[in-house]
């Protein structure tokens, strides 16, 4: 497998894994109506590669392919690569 930067061409095929995860490895913890919220199947395809293309956005190949039925965790391995970690903050104990 190999890991390489995304490229515009790649678009299409992510919001399909994108897709397909949230209805296939989610089904079992959302309601239709749920996933059909995070992901329509309505895809902007400029807003997400201008997105992809704004961020440090990398792909894993296989074959020259981006796997998507061989990855249990689909999707959520991309998006770990490809999205910056959570903001977090320490709130001070209250002074007693």
């Amino acid at each position: 497998m190999l890991i390489r930067q995304y490229a515009p061409s790649d678009c299409r095929e992510l919001t399909e894994l994108f897709y397909n995860t949230v209805h296939q490895v989610n089904a079992k913890d959302y309601t239709k109506e749920q996933l059909d919220a995070w992901a329509s199947g309505k895809v902007d395809l400029h807003q997400w590669n201008r997105s992809l293309q704004e961020h440090c956005s990398v792909v894993a190949v296989e074959n020259e392919v981006i796997p998507q039925k061989q990855w249990s965790g689909g999707f959520g391995r991309t998006v770990s690569l490809t999205s910056p970690p959570p903001m977090t903050s320490t709130i001070p104990e209250a002074a007693t």
